[in-house]
């Protein structure tokens, strides 16, 4: 498993491809690769038939949206921020803005649980625990490819 994820992202590989990094409109061919591989990787997984794979997807990807777009607000927020710590702005809004962000941080978390509370007609519960287990499995395994690629080509710039 390890040397396929090596080999597809060392085929497609074009920048930061973290899943919880907000993701502009141009998300490029790689995100797209990373993100099909992730979904084939799922379904081996959690052994979804056709039928179970379908409705889980339709989930997902509507849980990923929500994501998306609580990412950006996210990222909204902390320009703003930093904005404002560079313009000097007043204790009273930088306040403010880090409480907007821990709101939004409270938004992924409530959007999280509601997504697991959505799969429980899908998947087994067993199947559930699988995925969240997928989840942090896959993401610390594409973490330590990015880095070992940085390095790689730290390494290459030296020689």
């Amino acid at each position: 498993m390890r040397t396929l994820l090596t080999l597809m992202c060392a085929c497609c590989f074009a920048g930061p491809v973290l899943q919880a990094q907000p993701r502009g409109p141009m998300r490029g061919p790689a995100v797209e690769r990373v993100e099909q591989l992730k979904k084939l990787r799922l379904m081996e997984a959690l052994r979804l038939d056709e039928e179970t794979s379908i409705r889980f997807f339709a989930r997902y990807n509507e849980h990923q949206e929500e994501l998306r777009k609580i990412g950006l607000k996210r990222s909204g927020l902390i320009d703003q921020l930093q904005l404002a710590i560079k313009g000097s702005a007043a204790d009273a809004d930088v306040d403010k803005l880090l409480k907007d962000i821990l709101a939004v941080e409270t938004l992924v978390i409530d959007a999280r649980s509601k997504f697991l509370d959505t799969l429980r007609p899908v998947l087994t519960v067993k199947q559930i625990g699988q995925y969240v287990v997928f989840e942090r499995n896959f993401n610390q395994d594409l973490r330590e490819l990015m880095r070992e690629m940085a390095q790689d080509r730290m390494q290459r710039g030296r020689n």
